[in-house]
């Protein structure tokens, strides 16, 4: 034996599992704001111990995904005007420094790559297929940014997924405008010609025209509910 220690291969565990799939569930709407998650139903759903779901639920708290509720549940956040606002700012910051970085370095199969993404999106949102529009807004940002090669970014850009998709899931008919379809095109436009500060320029506008996208729904929401409650 030479002194050296080979590291034994990673098997995931089941609180892994279960981890990875309620976290891919956050990102793709599948738990609309406000919904209660609790270690008996999330066992149920995967047909598991409640073990490795208590495991996995916790560990989705500590990233900040999910929080303590009555009752002894978790819940899935309920984001308010400034909520929005902040969130939407660290995903312009974030994502536009990934996107100035990655414009170094993109090829035209990563840019051939998003824009099948984007077409994607456009189809799965016109037929009204939440689960797929999401995924493939997904794969669009997988495309533009993991060129930058900064693994700290890729990670914190995921993260952020996860948090607007409970949102944008439940909100997702007030996205596809044409203004930022075009911007979208634009981005891609500006990656493809090696124009990072352009790009970066570019992806505040996007996350900023969400931005009030969210907060005219949840604004149209507040009122509807105010004249149910008036009716009522």
């Amino acid at each position: 034996m030479d002194g050296r220690l080979v590291r034994p291969a990673r098997r995931m565990s089941l609180t892994d599992q279960v981890h990875g799939a309620l976290k891919e569930a956050l990102a793709l709407g599948d738990f609309p704001p406000g919904t209660r998650l609790t270690n008996e139903g999330m066992a149920a759903a995967f047909e598991v111990s409640t073990t490795p779901v208590r495991e996995a639920l916790q560990r989705l708290v500590s990233e900040g995904l999910l929080e303590p509720v009555s009752g002894g549940a978790l819940a899935v956040p309920t984001l308010d005007r400034q909520a929005v606002r902040h969130l939407m700012d660290m995903v312009a910051e974030i994502e536009g420094l990934a996107a100035e970085r990655a414009s170094e370095t993109i090829t035209r199969e990563d840019l051939a790559l998003a824009r099948t993404a984007v077409g994607a999106m456009r189809s799965t949102f016109a037929a009204g297929d939440r689960r797929g529009c999401l995924a493939a807004k997904r794969d669009i940002a997988r495309a533009l940014y993991r060129p930058c090669g900064n693994p700290y970014l890729l990670r914190q850009i995921e993260t952020l997924a996860v948090l607007q998709g409970p949102i944008a899931g439940a909100l997702l008919p007030k996205f596809g405008g044409k203004a930022q379809r075009g911007r979208l095109e634009a981005l891609l436009l500006a990656m493809g010609a090696r124009q990072g500060g352009r790009a970066r320029a570019l992806v505040a506008e996007i996350v900023a025209g969400n931005a009030e996208l969210i907060v005219a729904a949840l604004d149209a929401r507040e009122e509807a509910a105010a004249l149910r409650g008036r009716a009522g």
